[in-house]
């Protein structure tokens, strides 16, 4: 798993709002847990921004491909039988099929 250091709120709350200012998303998913926005960007890739709501999580999933998490909000990660806690702005990668 790769980190990418954390990065200051102020800056980061910046950024965040400059991203949306420049892309716009869909909302494809918004139920009791989470809310999910899917943005299409050039060259086939994809962005999705998944927004837990209060106390809640998210159920465990993989995708055949690898994936990074950029963390907005401090909470814990579990990932297979690992947990630890992750800092709001880092970046977490995720390897193809890992759960």
């Amino acid at each position: 798993m790769g980190l990418v250091p954390s990065i200051p709120e102020a800056q980061h709350s910046a950024r965040v709002k400059r991203f949306e200012w420049r892309i716009s998303g869909e909302v494809v998913k918004d139920g009791e847990r989470y809310t999910v926005t899917d943005y299409t960007l050039p060259q086939g890739l994809a962005l999705s921004i998944t927004e837990l709501k209060p106390n809640k999580a998210t159920r465990g999933h993989w995708h055949p491909t690898p994936e990074c998490y950029v963390f907005f909000d401090a909470c814990n990660l579990t990932l297979g039988k690992m947990e630890r806690a992750v800092k709001a702005g880092e970046m977490v990668y995720i390897g193809p099929n890992e759960y």
